[in-house]
């Protein structure tokens, strides 16, 4: 069975070059920039059809491989080379031919590939998981002799879709029955026919003159009205619908419309949830901010206490350069680190400043306080360094004792314990 089929591809080759593969009775179209606009009219967009119809030659691949029942070994090339022609088999059913590549064992052939397409809402076509191919020369011939009417037969066989009178009319197929009867005027069909008519061509009720369609010939989405009364009555009785009054295919826009309509609630429902969640924190930012207000540059304070801390739970819990009081921009002092602003809750004022234990105040430039609650009130390069020692300005003073206090002056030292120096020019006696 493989060697014929090999055989048979190979013999297709040898004759593809005397066989034409563009059917005259078909809708030539030349690229895709000509099939798209007439497969989804005004109302569809280029580059969603566009990629429907590259998914859906995909999707063929697989399901022919499935089909064929093609060994593995096989290594075959597929390729789509580009649209041919479009086929309108009814209002519903759209077919297009692609001119197609294969290979065998690295011998390339040609061939026509046949997809099926349903319209299922104005400018939307969605792929009918159904094919034709067209891949020996005696197939191809058959299809260039009556591309219609080959594949009316096809699909009718295969899923019971009925061709309109135009396809039919355009077929050279004998003795088969016709899928309308006396249904179009033969004006309107004749301008039904005419290859200027376009996918989105429509004609009105009134367009319909005379006639009866055999029963077996009526699409199952449609349904009398006393079936649908009759499903209706039977809802909730244990009565499900018969597939003739309700169909999935029938119910797929409404299925596919409740479908978004649910992600649509998942995201309302996730907003609100956001939404909720900022309510909770715009209550409590507004209890935060209770008591405090702008007035043009200045912010207000009113009713409450500041505080100002540096996470460790106590005033004399380690210092980390967190918790102080700056005013001004924090300049560090010419060849300092970091580590010179390594205090905590002190108050600070000033630059090039140094602060490096905690409960202090430093106010000035270039002055330092390096002890627990140790305070320079003001002056230049002045220094504390004892507990709880105190300078008060001037310049140039130390007070290295605990509890000491220089008042000021010039290079004044207080290096004793409790020590009090007054401020002049001279060190003390």
């Amino acid at each position: 069975m493989l060697v014929k089929w090999i055989n048979a591809m190979a013999l297709s080759f040898l004759l593809l070059p005397f066989v034409s593969i563009y059917p005259a009775s078909a809708n030539p179209v030349k690229g895709y920039d000509e099939l798209i606009p007439l497969m989804v009219g005004k109302n569809g967009n280029y580059n969603t059809m566009l990629e429907t119809i590259k998914s859906s030659q995909t999707i063929m691949l697989k399901e022919y491989l499935n089909k064929q029942n093609v060994p593995s070994i096989m290594k075959r090339y597929f390729n789509f080379r580009a649209p041919l022609a479009l086929h309108q088999l009814n209002d519903r059913y759209l077919a297009v031919a692609f001119d197609a590549e294969t290979m065998v064992q690295n011998l390339k052939s040609s061939a026509v590939w046949i997809l099926l397409f349903k319209i299922t809402a104005p400018g939307t076509v969605a792929y009918a998981h159904e094919f034709v191919t067209y891949e020996t020369a005696e197939q191809i011939q058959q299809y260039n002799e009556s591309p219609n009417g080959t594949l009316c037969e096809h699909f009718w066989d295969a899923l019971k879709i009925k061709c309109n009178a135009a396809a039919w009319a355009k077929s050279n197929t004998q003795g088969r029955e016709s899928i309308v009867e006396g249904l179009v005027s033969e004006e309107k069909l004749q301008s039904e026919l005419s290859t200027k008519a376009s996918i989105s061509h429509y004609h009105k009720a009134s367009d319909i003159t005379s006639g009866t369609i055999q029963e077996k010939f009526i699409d199952d989405a449609i349904c009398r009205d006393s079936e649908l009364a009759a499903a209706i009555a039977n809802v909730g009785k244990g009565k499900g619908a018969t597939a003739a009054v309700v169909t999935s295919v029938a119910l797929q826009p409404a299925i596919g419309r409740i479908t978004q309509l649910e992600l649509k609630s998942k995201e309302i429902a996730t907003l609100q949830a956001e939404v909720m969640e900022l309510k909770k924190t715009v209550v409590q930012l507004s209890q935060l901010l209770k008591g405090v207000s702008r007035l043009n540059n200045d912010i207000l304070f009113n009713g409450v206490n500041l505080h100002i801390v540096n996470g460790t739970g106590s005033t004399e819990g380690g210092t980390n350069g967190l918790g102080n009081l700056v005013v001004g921009y924090n300049e560090l002092k010419s060849g300092s680190s970091q580590k010179s602003h390594s205090g905590s809750h002190n108050v600070v004022i000033g630059k090039n400043l140094t602060y490096t234990s905690y409960g202090g105040l430093v106010v000035g430039e270039a002055n330092t306080i390096k002890a627990p609650y140790a305070v320079v009130s003001g002056g230049f390069n002045n220094r504390a360094s004892g507990k709880y020692s105190c300078v008060g300005g001037g310049q140039l003073n130390e007070a290295s004792g605990d509890y000491a206090t220089v008042s000021g002056g010039l290079t004044r030292k207080a290096d004793k314990n409790n020590n009090w120096v007054g401020g002049d020019k001279s060190s003390p006696k």
